[in-house]
């Protein structure tokens, strides 16, 4: 097989309330505790990078004209699978625009 295998470590910040593995090569940065970007990782010779964000529930359904109501609780009592990875990458795309533009 081709397939090369990357060593991990793992990155925990339970005051945030996440951990992440990354390859032991990425660059680390830390950033806010309460909402939005949390923490960048990545490599930046093949600009491969990877963000931990918190977000607002209420928010994020209200941004794509959803009214929220009833359980939020957890992602499979708002929607499958795919339609939690459409909002979400609804999201980043935006702030992708945001950024850029």
């Amino acid at each position: 097989s081709d397939t090369a295998v990357v060593p991990l470590t793992e990155f925990k910040d339970a005051e945030a309330g996440f951990s992440i593995a990354l390859p032991k090569f990425y660059f680390k940065s830390s950033r806010g505790k309460k909402l939005g970007t949390l923490f960048v990782a990545g490599n930046l010779q093949t600009a491969q990078i990877i963000s931990v964000q918190r977000l607002s529930v209420e928010k994020l359904l209200a941004d794509v004209g959803v009214v929220p109501t009833g359980d939020l609780s957890s992602w499979p009592s708002i929607g499958s699978a795919a339609k939690v990875a459409e909002l979400l990458a609804f999201v980043r795309d935006g702030d992708a625009k945001q950024q850029s533009g």
